[in-house]
């Protein structure tokens, strides 16, 4: 996802530990409307390929389920932007829905970092450097490895 905007706050290990619950029910939710979509785009092209632009006229057979279709995937589009903004609003920065992988804003050794946690993970156990970003993760102990 974007490069975040500078962070109105720094979080430590242990706040951003606190907000893995929520953290998890949203990319649950965010997984889960994903899914709705990509039913609903599939069901959207087999209309498509079935009537072609005759499903735009109101009186094609389903051109109400077409229109229907449309209006959910704009709906689940908007409840998946809320959940975004709300793991933002938590202080995290989604970098990859797909991995559910999130990073949040720290200092660490006098300089900013980012504190990086992944979907699986029981804690927030890793960091990464702002430029670095998941391949330069380190682990939080400073242990070398992983």
């Amino acid at each position: 996802m974007d490069r975040p905007e500078v962070p109105s706050r720094l979080l430590t290990p242990e706040e951003v530990n606190e907000l893995l619950p929520q953290i998890r029910k949203a990319l649950r939710e965010i997984d889960r409307l994903r899914a709705q979509n990509r039913r609903v785009r599939g069901r959207l092209i087999d209309l498509d390929t079935q009537w072609g632009e005759e499903i735009l006229r109101p009186d094609t057979p389903d051109h109400d389920t077409y229109e229907g279709l449309q209006e959910e995937l704009d709906d689940a589009y908007k409840a998946i932007r809320k959940w975004v903004h709300g793991i933002h609003e938590l202080g995290g920065h989604i970098k990859s829905l797909e991995e559910g992988l999130v990073d949040f804003h720290a200092e660490r050794d006098g300089r900013m970092i980012f504190l990086c946690w992944q979907r699986g993970e029981p804690r927030l156990e890793w960091y990464h450097d702002l430029e670095t970003g998941y391949a330069g993760r380190e682990p939080l102990d400073g242990t070398k490895g992983a």
